[in-house]
């Protein structure tokens, strides 16, 4: 017996709930041939991304439901221990004024507790987002002390358009970890462009290293020269920070040495770090030291 032809209207990467398949008229042969995204909801394959797994459960949950939570640090790509997989799909967590509960196996609902969510649209989502500094003080609580200051260096991070002021703003009195979240924020900085320089910094500030300036701009004779990751001004050095995209493009390679090579044509002295020094910290730390006491002594600081 042939199988029966789903109807034009049931595309690849959209989700339908029972009540549109319904209106469809689609017999039970040819919902056999679809799958549930979420009870209630079907579709010609499961969700591939965080987006779709969103877009299809908003098919049955309320309208005001925001996502937030691990969700959220997804969508806004903000660090988070582990990358989302569609198998198995990780449960997708959302706020929902009142008290109200969503009743899926495959939501975590939380509840606002009277407060406003501060929220943000996320283009393709039909759900609106938990913006990344109300996100910083949801996280709070369940992060420790270290990955809380990597997640608000990622909201205030190289060209964000949040600020620590933001950050501050969203952690109310009386929220859970906010004792945390605000101990964080004194070591919160702008500029970070990556967890890794986040990691670092931190090392060689605990070793009582002076704070660089991040992702800085280095102009000599009103000439740019290069954004560097770390910049002593004063004592002219620059920490660069090689992850594996700068090795596996022959013309970031280039371009990587085109920009060492010109800052040292100007007296600036740069230190070149990969995951093997990260690895080391002790010996990092003494390298960045080492390097601080020699250009003071060269330059007569």
């Amino acid at each position: 017996m042939r199988t029966p032809l789903l109807p034009p209207e049931i595309v690849d990467g959209k989700w339908y709930t029972t009540d549109q398949l319904d209106r469809l008229g689609l017999t039970r042969a040819q919902r056999r041939q679809l799958v549930a995204a979420h009870r209630g909801v079907h579709g010609r394959r499961l969700p591939r991304t965080v987006i779709e797994d969103i877009e299809a459960v908003s098919r049955v949950v309320p309208d005001d439901a925001v996502v937030c939570g691990e969700s959220a640090l997804w969508v806004h790509h903000l660090p988070h221990a582990q990358q989302w997989s569609p198998t198995p799909r990780p449960p997708i967590h959302l706020l929902v004024p009142g008290e109200r509960r969503i009743r899926l196996a495959t939501v975590r609902d939380h509840r606002l507790g009277g407060r406003q969510a501060d929220t943000v649209h996320v283009e393709g989502l039909p759900l609106r987002v938990l913006s990344p500094p109300a996100l910083y003080a949801q996280m709070a609580p369940h992060l420790s002390f270290l990955d809380t200051v990597i997640l608000g260096d990622a909201v205030v991070g190289w060209r964000s358009v949040w600020t620590p002021e933001h950050l501050e703003a969203a952690l109310g009195p009386g929220l859970p970890g906010v004792v945390q979240a605000r101990r964080a924020l004194n070591h919160v900085r702008p500029g970070s462009n990556s967890v890794t320089e986040t990691r670092s910094r931190l090392l060689l500030l605990e070793a009582g290293l002076p704070e660089p300036e991040l992702n800085a701009s280095v102009v000599v004779d009103g000439t740019w020269l290069a954004y560097v990751d770390f910049l002593w001004r004063r004592h002219r050095l620059v920490v660069e920070y090689y992850g594996v995209h700068h090795f596996t493009s022959d013309r970031q390679r280039r371009d990587d040495l085109h920009r060492v090579r010109g800052l040292r044509d100007h007296d600036y002295r740069v230190e070149e770090l990969t995951s093997r020094d990260l690895a080391r910290p002790a010996e990092l730390v003494a390298r960045v030291a080492k390097a601080l006491r020699e250009q003071e002594v060269a330059l007569g600081l």
